[in-house]
């Protein structure tokens, strides 16, 4: 039995910013990122020393990061590599992957998919 018409469930979620949804109607991508770091994260970490490769590339993707910005991705991504991988837990990574960003004005609009 579906109660989404009756209780008001998927209205609530999607006003409320429960479902993952906002209000400008773009789906965070939260969730996915974090499945992607934590299945990828030695390569992720491998790529981040490197500057590049697949698995970074395909973080950049997955975040929305546009072509004219992956090459300042990449560099920021390299330059705090320590720092991001500080601690081996996804959210502390994704935490300093955030304030990598959040800390540089072309790369600050990414946050939102962490």
């Amino acid at each position: 039995m579906t109660t989404n018409g009756t209780f008001g469930n998927q209205t609530f979620g999607i006003t409320s910013g429960t479902s993952g949804c906002t209000q400008d109607g773009a789906v965070k991508s939260n969730w996915r990122t974090a499945l992607f770091i934590d299945g990828n994260r030695d390569a992720l970490a491998r790529d981040m020393s490197v500057g590049s490769g697949e698995a970074l590339d395909s973080l950049a993707h997955l975040m929305g990061v546009e072509a004219q910005d992956r090459v300042a991705f990449n560099r920021a991504a390299k330059d705090n590599m320590a720092r991001i991988f500080a601690k081996d837990a996804t959210p502390e990574i994704m935490a300093a992957l955030r304030q990598v960003l959040a800390d540089d004005a072309q790369l600050a609009r990414y946050t939102t998919a962490l």
